[in-house]
């Protein structure tokens, strides 16, 4: 039998709308689009948005997907929505969890290999954090220790 995946899925209305975008994304960035990336990449599998912060024009488009549950927390925090998506995960009976935010693309093939990615290593993640590509002292790695 075939284990179900689940997306925890953080969002914010910051970089949208009239919030400015950070100079460090790219000319293309859209939370629109990343998430719509995100949705038709794992057709069939449960979406769990956890919204932090007020309501705008993004949160409207989210809310118009189906199979979707959203969870407004109101914390303005990466912390706080962290912890929350952690929280989150402890009460939903999929043994298969991805956690992704706002600024991933997903391919539409994703759901199959994020899943088997989570079978063989535990954890995967689709992102590219930038801090991953600078050289770290052996102390301020966010892995150390």
């Amino acid at each position: 039998m075939s284990q179900k995946l689940a997306v925890i899925y953080r969002v914010c209305g910051n970089e949208f709308g009239d919030n400015p975008i950070r100079p460090s994304r790219p000319a293309w960035f859209d939370k629109k689009k990343n998430f719509k990336s995100m949705f038709d990449g794992f057709p069939g599998c449960d979406i769990f948005i956890i919204w932090d912060g007020d309501k705008n024009e993004l949160y409207d488009y989210i809310s118009t997907f189906p199979n979707t549950k959203i969870f407004e927390i109101n914390l303005k925090s990466n912390k706080g929505s962290l912890l929350e998506s952690y929280n989150l995960a402890d009460q939903i009976s999929n043994s298969l969890i991805y956690f992704c935010e706002d600024d991933y693309l997903h391919l539409p093939s994703v759901a199959d290999e994020i899943k088997d990615g989570i079978k063989a290593f535990g954890l995967v993640t689709a992102y590219i954090h930038p801090d991953r590509e600078k050289p770290h002292g052996a102390n301020d790695d966010i892995t150390y220790g």
